[in-house]
């Protein structure tokens, strides 16, 4: 879930239209229009020697998985470091709840002190026997709950938030594993100091251009999202690229200066259109003879 949540925009050098969250400050365009803008963001692209290994990053809690991302690159390896979370466990009195809402049923729930104004995340297992219409909404964040078990969470990153509000709707719930956490932004809003930056040189629709100074051997990622079809050359010479933070482009590069141009092959590109189109066609034939079937 990606919608105000301001780890993942941090990392994907978000802005935003409509609300006032945590490290991010009111702007006024020439055209008089409004948005808000967070100089902490990461580059597009960049470099470091800090490395997690699937295995380490799969060992943290939901949120310091967010976290660890704005310093380190996750790669199927070993790591080579050891990372430091600032993440805060806030402890609860119950972690499991079976309730049964006959209307529209709303709870507050008050923070502590030194959770107030940081970044919390909430995540738990939860189902519903009345799947068409049982959400759970925090803090305007809307999560429509399944019949079958399945893994919710929340990123709430609004400014002085001292309050969760929860609302749920109709329906019998079966609330498990609930967990809490909370991170001071002021721990995380330097992370870009540490990473060595892609300057972008060109951009089009297809490709990026970058020039990167890497201040030792390290591994580079470019915050598109992985997938095949993609040319890379570092310095004219093209390189295997692979999946890395579990959904980005990246590739090692040596200490010096670079530059770096992510292409996408347009062939692959209509290879995709082609198969999609089919794909829709083939889906309007069927319902086409379902139709037809059930008229005979």
């Amino acid at each position: 879930y990606k919608e105000d949540n301001i780890l993942y925009n941090m990392l994907t050098n978000k802005s935003i239209n409509d609300k006032e969250m945590i490290g991010y400050n009111k702007v006024i365009n020439d055209m008089g229009e409004i948005y808000y803008r967070n100089n902490d963001v990461l580059p597009k692209g960049f470099a470091t020697n800090n490395i997690i290994s699937y295995e380490d990053y799969e060992k943290l809690n939901g949120l310091a998985k967010q976290e660890v991302l704005l310093s380190n690159i996750v790669l199927d390896s070993h790591s080579n470091t050891k990372y430091a979370s600032y993440v805060k466990e806030i402890k609860l009195d119950k972690d499991n709840y079976n309730i049964r809402v006959k209307d529209i049923n709303k709870y507050v729930y008050n923070l502590d002190k030194n959770s107030m104004s940081k970044i919390i995340y909430i995540e738990f297992e939860a189902q519903s026997n009345n799947c068409s219409d049982s959400r759970i909404i925090i803090n305007n964040i809307d999560r429509k709950i399944n019949c079958n078990k399945q893994l919710y969470y929340f990123t709430l990153s609004d400014k002085n938030q001292k309050e969760i509000f929860i609302t749920l709707d109709k329906g019998d719930y079966q609330i498990s594993n609930i967990k809490m956490y909370s991170l001071d932004y002021a721990k995380i809003e330097n992370s870009k100091m540490e990473l060595d930056e892609l300057i972008i040189l060109k951009e089009d629709s297809n490709s990026i251009i970058g020039k990167i100074t890497a201040t030792s051997d390290e591994y580079f990622v470019i915050t598109i999202p992985y997938e095949k079809g993609y040319e890379v050359t570092l310095d004219d010479k093209i390189v295997k690229y692979r999946k890395v933070d579990n959904n980005y482009i990246g590739i090692s590069i040596n200490k010096g200066s670079h530059i770096i141009k992510v292409k996408y092959e347009m062939k692959y590109r209509l290879i995709c259109w082609f198969f999609s189109y089919l794909g829709l066609a083939f889906i309007f034939f069927i319902n086409y003879l379902e139709k037809r079937r059930k008229f005979t």
